[in-house]
């Protein structure tokens, strides 16, 4: 969770903890991609996408939820973000 839109470039991702920022956000462990955050500012959900970017998920208008598009991984692509050299 965020509290301000401007505080998603400050998140983690798979390859780094991410830093503070202004609203003294808590970036404790990196993400998976597929982890999302919600925007208490604007509502609006981030996804972690396998290129290790948060993006902007298009709301759906329903009220039930949203329709998310994903972006599949492979293994593979799983095993190297862990691969230590």
């Amino acid at each position: 969770m965020a509290d301000y839109s401007s505080d998603i470039s400050n998140l983690p991702t798979s390859t780094s903890r991410g830093t503070q920022g202004e609203s003294k956000l808590r970036v404790n462990a990196e993400c998976l991609p597929g982890s999302t955050c919600r925007v208490a500012e604007d509502s609006s959900v981030w996804i972690l996408n396998n290129q290790n970017e948060w993006v902007e998920q298009e709301s759906s208008g329903g009220g039930s939820g949203g329709d998310y598009s994903l972006t599949a991984i492979t293994t593979d692509e799983i095993d190297e973000m862990f691969d230590e050299e």
